[in-house]
């Protein structure tokens, strides 16, 4: 379809002018200017709203310029507007580990679990003592699990939301050959802080969703992750937020 970058500068433009009439009509159509039936009059569109296949506004039109007639008029190259190339490799997605629903603690359940729990008295306005849900979810058969003792989950996916640190678990899922060259055991630092080149000082001063694959130990920060679920068996993500401290329980 778009044309390539060895093609002539003759069928170059003569792209430029076919997309340039189709901006044209588009234009026109938008601010009312020519109705639907007027185009269809005109001989620019069929009677199912296609464009006509005409050398200078269709893209699917032979091009003057082609010696084979099976060679469209083809789309000019999108306009780079001075953008550089990549400077660096772009990697793919941490895959999350999928793991059985028994590796969660406490086990799910339909309606949210109310249990009691201390709460970290580093949280602002908590005292020694106090306790709150385990859950957040409000309680309630309302608020349950829909269909979740028809289609019980059965598999977990357990992720935290904490200050960034280095991922030295990333799972792409793929060789290297198929990520930029990117060794999976390769360590990825925490992400830079806005509007700084520098690295981040504080765990506390960049939110990534991180998971953990073993306690302790295996939390990770960048790349973006990935859940791999696939339409069954149904997953039951538990996601867990240390922003407000900083710190674990």
């Amino acid at each position: 379809m778009y044309l390539p970058g060895k093609a002539s500068k003759a069928r170059l433009r003569e792209a430029e002018n076919a997309r340039g009439n189709r901006a044209e009509i588009l234009k026109a159509r938008s601010q009312g200017q020519v109705s639907r039936r007027d185009l269809f009059k005109m001989g620019l569109f069929t009677a199912a709203g296609a464009i006509v296949l005409k050398n200078g506004l269709s893209p699917f039109a032979r091009s003057a310029y082609a010696d084979d007639s099976s060679i469209p008029t083809g789309l000019p190259r999108s306009p780079l507007f001075g953008v550089q190339a990549f400077t660096q490799p772009m990697p793919r997605f941490d895959v999350l580990p999928r793991n059985p629903v028994s590796a969660l603690s406490p086990a799910p359940t339909a309606q949210a679990n109310t249990t009691q729990q201390p709460l970290n008295t580093a949280l602002e306005g908590v005292g020694p003592g106090q306790t709150g849900p385990i859950e957040g979810r409000p309680p309630g058969p309302i608020w349950a699990h829909q269909e979740f003792t028809r289609f019980p989950p059965a598999i977990s996916i357990y992720a935290t939301t904490e200050g960034a640190k280095v991922n030295s678990v990333y799972n792409p899922g793929v060789a290297s050959t198929f990520n930029s060259g990117i060794v999976a055991t390769t360590p990825f630092p925490p992400p830079r802080t806005t509007g700084s080149l520098e690295p981040t000082s504080s765990p506390a001063s960049s939110t990534t969703i991180t998971i953990r694959s073993s306690w302790p130990g295996g939390e990770t920060s960048m790349p973006p992750r990935a859940i791999p679920t696939p339409a069954a068996p149904p997953t039951m993500a538990a996601s867990i937020r240390y922003l407000a401290t900083g710190t674990r329980p």
